[in-house]
């Protein structure tokens, strides 16, 4: 039998991928993230989070947040 994988797992792992994000303050922006590292929360056990780059090759992450039910 494979091994169960936890739900707050689950839900980051619908993360992985690239993403577009188009934004407006004054002016239009736009970025990509590339999520592609799945790593086990230090600070929540039992939570995780994505690893990954954005367009202009800084660091991102993301991940589902149990406590509050939700992605950020």
């Amino acid at each position: 039998m494979p091994p169960t994988v936890s739900y707050n797992q689950q839900q980051t792992e619908r993360l992985y991928g690239s993403w577009n994000f188009t934004y407006t303050i004054i002016n239009t922006y736009t970025d990509t993230y590339k999520l592609s590292t799945l790593n086990a929360s230090s600070v929540t056990p039992g939570d995780y989070f994505l690893a990954g780059i954005n367009l202009y090759g800084s660091s991102v992450i993301a991940g589902y947040d149990s406590k509050y039910s939700t992605f950020s």
